[in-house]
């Protein structure tokens, strides 16, 4: 089991990490469909293995989908997109929400029902195949449920 070091972050976590967030309230939680969307561009180039954050999820959250929605990336470059647990993230769900997809592949099923487990979770996007240029985009969301 590799650590992983974050390499990037999405506009949404910076946004959200720069007004003092607070996570949801136990009384929000339930069986609800909630939605949790991305948008990243790269501000200079991205290497292989490059590691993304993109949003995070609630302790026992479930994913009912993955969604790629954009891409607009150079170099054929391909990514995957997976979890880690916030306080100690590792490599082993990189790719659990959705394998390697390409701009061509976009509309690629991802993984339904994965429970991400205890403790809040990130979702982080790798880079798998070619590097990121400088204005590459990656925009998607996360439907999910937690069932307390």
């Amino acid at each position: 089991m590799a650590s992983i070091v974050y390499s990037e972050v999405s506009t949404e976590l910076a946004q959200v990490r720069g007004q003092g967030h607070n996570p949801l309230s136990p009384i929000d939680d339930g069986a609800r469909v909630r939605i949790k969307r991305f948008a990243y561009t790269a501000t200079g180039v991205v290497s292989i293995a490059s590691v993304i954050e993109a949003v995070e999820l609630p302790s026992g959250a479930v994913v009912v989908e993955t969604v790629l929605s954009s891409a607009s990336l150079s170099n054929s470059a391909e990514v995957e997109i997976g979890y880690a647990t916030k306080s100690a993230p590792t490599d082993d769900n990189s790719d659990a929400l959705l394998a390697a997809t390409a701009v061509a592949a976009l509309s690629a099923a991802g993984e339904r029902g994965v429970e991400v487990g205890e403790g809040i979770q990130t979702v982080i996007i790798t880079t798998s195949v070619g590097a990121l240029a400088a204005a590459d985009t990656l925009t998607g969301f996360i439907l999910y449920v937690v069932n307390t």
